[in-house]
């Protein structure tokens, strides 16, 4: 399985970017929890942001993730050849 599947699985969606690429989730309260990975300088970012365009910010919320979402980063980082 692909870890464009992993993250489907559990409910992140794709968002290229011109340094890389980011896989978002929103919450019901109009915030997205984002794992973005930066292929210039081989970087893993995790942080939620506000998706309100009148409130566009990084928030200062934790992120946490289960062991799925580990096992997709994981991967990710595999098929990007970081890690073996």
């Amino acid at each position: 399985m692909t870890a464009k599947e992993m993250f489907r699985q559990n409910y992140f969606d794709l968002i290229d970017n011109a340094d890389g690429f980011t896989y978002a989730k929103k919450d019901g309260l109009g915030n997205q929890e984002i794992i973005k990975f930066n292929k210039y300088h081989k970087l893993v970012s995790i942080y939620w942001k506000s998706v309100n365009p009148e409130d566009d910010r990084t928030l200062p919320y934790k992120s946490t993730f289960n062991v799925n979402i580990h096992l997709a980063i994981t991967q990710q980082m595999k098929e990007l050849g970081w890690i073996w």
